[in-house]
């Protein structure tokens, strides 16, 4: 996981796409000084029981989609849902994360 993308968007309160995320992300206890531990969240986060479909993006490419709670720092774990592009050889790399409402 991209601690520069944790810090620079989906923490940056500033980031036009990224704050209304950066809102809810620290509202939950996660912090710019501690992106790793939103980085682990979100990984934990992409397992087969949160597995909420595939999208094909305008490109054409293919997206995976998970839904479901994320271990927060304060304990709460709201729902959300995060996308990643799926790339080569099984693998797949981190788009976004929002909440999903």
């Amino acid at each position: 996981m991209n601690p520069a993308k944790i810090v620079g968007y989906l923490l940056n309160l500033h980031h036009a796409l990224g704050g209304p995320k950066a809102q809810f992300f620290l509202a939950f206890g996660f912090s710019v000084s501690d992106p790793e531990t939103l980085g682990r969240a979100i990984l934990d986060h992409a397992v087969p029981d949160h597995f909420a479909g595939r999208v094909v993006g305008k490109a054409g490419d293919i997206r995976l989609v998970y839904a479901g709670p994320i271990r927060t720092p304060d304990g709460r774990n709201p729902r959300i849902r995060t996308v990643w592009l799926a790339e080569a050889h099984n693998t797949a790399r981190f788009i976004t994360a929002y909440p999903d409402r």
